[in-house]
């Protein structure tokens, strides 16, 4: 009998706490929350010193004055770093702090995910927040993976655009610069901005606003991924003996050199048309005349072109077209030469080398040189770097 009551005495007390706890669940839920949200901002942040996201704002909002302890956990829920111990804070108002990266003891923390925590020690209640803060620190990886057309012409008339594209972050307003590799020390010539589509063009200028001179350029791209890390491809200064193939670019203008002396009649003009690869129309003309005398298609090179057998003494010119027009003067010896029999065609009429292009020593394919007798008519502006 006295066990039966116990039993009942048991359970009546069970319904009760039951229905206090459902009760004060019910209250709790309909209760305007203390703290209404969390905020941080950037999420990713690279507290490394190097002055760009080193530190982020987080914190919270209350709906009412409170009492407050708030720290920055990590995602085991252990305290890295406590910003409030106690406070009181005013209601319906927002309240923002700056963390860098650090603990209790002044290290940075190791990069990871963290989380933020506020309590209310006197009402026992503590709130973690799901807004994650993102600390990361180390440098993205980036390359080169190509620039084309490998080779351009300002000359042509047309716009220069070489697309460069790199593997590495997408990010607003990547940096490329433009490194000259084959006269003297590296040095940059130019920077041009890219865009989301990790890439980005270069105009054929140099920063002063002129084409840049023929010669060899090597590209490099700097970029910072979303926490503000910062990494250059390739790295250091590229040489061209360390950029990597197919990412760079050289400018080669139309050339063409020679004779260099007088040719008799029926003997060969001896010229030389770079760069190498290009394909190119030519006619032999007599100076004051329209009538063509020869012509033909070739690849640059040598160019040998026979004088006819009853050409007169006097002086004969060789023009080149590939999109540009560059004419070579041959001179005929004779009585009627000109300068008693002595060429002039070692000497430019008009000299179609830029200002501070200096002539190359060597005569490699393709390489722009300033020697010879040519003229380039309808070439772009052609500045120092």
């Amino acid at each position: 009998m006295q066990s039966s009551r116990l039993v009942r005495v048991v359970f009546a007390v069970l319904v009760l706490v039951t229905a206090g706890a459902f009760v004060l669940t019910q209250v709790l839920k309909t209760e305007m929350p203390v703290v209404l949200r969390f905020a941080v901002g950037p999420i990713y942040f690279s507290p490394n010193g190097d002055g760009t996201r080193d530190r982020t704002r987080i914190g919270f909002d209350l709906s009412e004055p409170a009492e407050v302890s708030f720290s920055v956990i990590d995602m085991d829920g252990n305290e890295v770093r406590e910003l409030l111990d106690d406070r009181e804070l005013a209601g319906d108002a927002k309240h923002r702090f700056a963390w860098d990266g650090r603990d209790d003891e002044g290290d940075v923390v190791p990069d990871g995910v963290y989380r933020m925590r506020v309590v209310r020690r006197k009402e026992g209640r503590r709130l973690d927040s799901f807004k994650e803060i993102v600390l990361d620190t180390t440098p993205p990886r980036v390359a080169l993976r190509s620039a084309a057309p490998g080779v351009v012409d300002p000359s042509r008339g047309k716009r220069v655009a070489v697309r460069v594209r790199y593997r590495g972050p997408s990010t607003r307003g990547p940096e490329f610069r433009v490194w000259r590799t084959d006269d003297g020390p590296p040095r940059i010539v130019d920077r041009f901005r890219g865009d989301e589509t990790r890439s980005g063009v270069w105009n054929g200028r140099v920063i002063s606003g002129d084409y840049a001179v023929d010669g060899d350029y090597a590209f490099q791209v700097r970029v910072r991924d979303r926490a503000g890390n910062e990494a250059l491809g390739p790295p250091g200064r590229p040489t061209a003996q360390t950029a990597r193939p197919r990412t760079g670019a050289a400018v080669r203008r139309l050339t063409l050199e020679g004779p260099g002396g007088v040719v008799s009649a029926g003997s060969l003009a001896r010229l030389r048309v770079g760069p190498t690869a290009r394909r190119f129309d030519w006619e032999l003309t007599r100076l004051g005349s329209r009538r063509t005398l020869k012509q033909g298609t070739r690849h640059g090179g040598r160019l040998l072109v026979r004088l006819p057998d009853d050409a007169r003494s006097g002086v004969y010119v060789v023009r080149v077209r590939s999109r540009g027009v560059l004419e070579s003067r041959v001179a005929v010896g004779g009585e009627g030469a000109p300068g008693g029999g002595r060429t002039r065609a070692g000497r430019r009429s008009g000299d179609s080398r830029a200002r501070g292009d200096a002539p190359r020593p060597d005569d490699r394919p393709g390489r722009a040189r300033a020697g010879g007798a040519a003229r380039s008519r309808g070439a772009g502006p052609r500045g120092p770097t």
